[in-house]
């Protein structure tokens, strides 16, 4: 599909002018250079006047491995889903409860594919790049997305602000604004590290002992 994006804009700092569409390239670029990463995310939701605030732990490693740890909030600390590639593990510490689940061939929730979510946001969406700012040290671009067309279906967000690591071309932060311009989710990428050699041991799930196992067969959801 030829998607038509944004008249570049200047960077601030920058001596050349990058466009949306030459900043996927270098995230596809990018991102064939990376066999593993690993990252704090923290994540904040706000419903009317509630919010709920949450933090994960995140390892990955190509092809598939994957491992997630909750931190925050307290009931669900200690949480823990492990892609081995073969199987999805996932530990509930509160019930000491393990369901296992064989790891369909196509990617599975958990997974986090960052280039897909910046391509997919390049495509549907109408793009601008509004310059270049610092998170936590890191210079990162500044990347707004809206609708390309309006009214159609129901939209949660309507407005997209993300930050993208200028040397990793990973998403550090997002900021997701529904129809009347509210704030709605921030999520931001901590302590990013890049190809430090993950062992696959991080991805090894052993049964905790007394723990009660379900296994999930995927092929009792067919229809």
């Amino acid at each position: 599909m030829l998607i038509l994006l944004f008249p570049a804009l200047f960077v601030s700092g920058c001596t050349e002018e990058l466009s949306a569409e030459k900043i996927a390239e270098q995230i596809q670029e990018k991102e064939d250079s990376i066999q593993d990463y690993s990252y704090t995310m923290q994540m904040t939701s706000y419903f009317g006047e509630e919010t709920q605030e949450s933090e994960t732990r995140v390892l990955q490693k190509k092809p598939n491995k994957s491992k997630a740890i909750a931190i925050e909030p307290e009931e669900e600390a200690g949480t823990i889903a492990i892609s081995d590639g073969e199987f999805m593990w996932t530990y509930d510490p509160k019930t000491n409860t393990v369901i296992k689940m064989e790891m369909p061939n196509t990617p599975v929730l958990g997974e986090i594919d960052y280039v897909g979510i910046i391509s997919e946001l390049l495509n549907e969406t109408e793009v601008s790049l509004l310059g270049m700012e610092e998170i936590e040290g890191r210079p990162a671009y500044l990347l707004k997305t809206s609708p390309k067309e309006e009214g159609e279906g129901i939209q949660l967000v309507d407005e997209m602000k993300l930050w993208v690591d200028k040397e990793t071309w990973m998403p550090l932060r997002y900021e997701m604004y529904n129809s009347d311009g509210d704030l709605v989710i921030e999520l931001e990428i901590l302590d990013l590290e890049i190809n430090t050699g993950i062992p696959d041991s991080e991805f090894v799930f052993e049964v905790p002992e007394g723990a009660t196992l379900k296994t999930v067969d995927l092929d009792s959801f067919e229809p």
